[in-house]
């Protein structure tokens, strides 16, 4: 068996999604249902998006008032909740962002992720040594241990592109050319971080593409996301960061509206070649 078939985040989004089900064959909205077993809307939303570790005790009320009564389904889904119980790697770093283990556990599943950046180059790229210029600047209330945690988190995150069971990660890595040029954590390096771009560039899973500033406007312009892609029976993710929180949208039309956006990206950026040409004209320019 697979990692991603064990990991407690793939056997969680499952079971949200079956329950998910048994809610819609019955035609009843999130708001009947949770009043009907006695949740908060947001409790049962959060289960049914695997935002939240339902216990047995959950499921069997749900499944009572969706009178789900076969035996084969409820032991099922049962076991579903003792194996979604379990921890994640991740699950024990003190130090991570609020609610960003959802973020990890979508990362952790997803077949294909498409993200745009406009500031940033993506955690899945970044050097050790870029990302902790990063998380000094952005989280300067942690220790220089916790510092370390979160880059060696960000480095082992990495090993999904290279991963040999389940298939790696198919990344597509669009970036405005601004984050080419941010010096973060100095010349030296920023030149080192792309030329692990350069490196990143050859995996036959991984394209990147840079959006240069002589294009001008373009469809990315209202900001950063990324979308998940999972297997064919689960729906996609898209993911929005901002200093309000983080969103996870899965509604039909957000979905249908961030993925045109993305379509919209993907048509307008210069293709590979000429993005990594880019790429090595400014790490060219960060030579001493």
């Amino acid at each position: 068996m697979s990692e991603a078939v064990r990991s407690p985040t793939a056997v969680r989004r499952e079971l949200g999604q079956r329950l998910r089900g048994l809610r819609t064959e019955k035609d009843m909205t999130v708001a009947e249902a949770a009043e009907r077993v006695g949740f908060s809307q947001s409790k049962l939303t959060k289960i049914e998006l695997a935002q939240a570790v339902a216990t047995r005790d959950d499921v069997l009320k749900m499944l009572d008032v969706y009178e789900e009564t076969d035996p084969g389904q409820q032991a099922m889904l049962l076991a579903m909740v003792r194996a979604g119980a379990s921890k994640e790697w991740w699950e024990s770093r003190r130090a991570l962002p609020p609610k960003f283990g959802s973020y990890l556990g979508l990362e952790s599943v997803a077949t294909a992720l498409q993200a745009y950046e406009t500031t940033l180059v993506l955690g899945l790229l970044q050097t050790a040594d870029y990302a902790r210029a990063l998380l000094r600047a952005g989280r300067p209330e942690l220790l220089p241990h916790e510092i370390d945690r979160l880059v060696e988190l960000r480095m082992r995150r990495q090993e999904i592109l290279t991963r040999a069971d389940p298939p790696p990660l198919t990344l597509w890595s669009v970036m405005d050319e601004a984050v080419l040029r941010r010096p973060i954590g100095g010349r030296e390096t920023m030149r080192a971080q792309l030329l692990r771009l350069i490196e990143c560039s050859a995996l036959p899973n991984v394209t990147l593409l840079v959006m240069p500033d002589a294009l001008g406007a373009h469809a990315g312009l209202d900001g950063p996301f990324a979308i998940f892609q999972f297997e064919t029976s689960t729906r996609p993710v898209v993911y929005v960061e901002g200093q309000a929180g983080n969103l996870y949208l899965e509604k039909d039309d957000d979905l249908r509206r961030c993925q045109q956006t993305m379509n919209h990206i993907l048509a307008d950026a210069p293709g590979p070649d000429r993005s990594l040409a880019l790429i090595r004209q400014v790490a060219k320019e960060m030579t001493p």
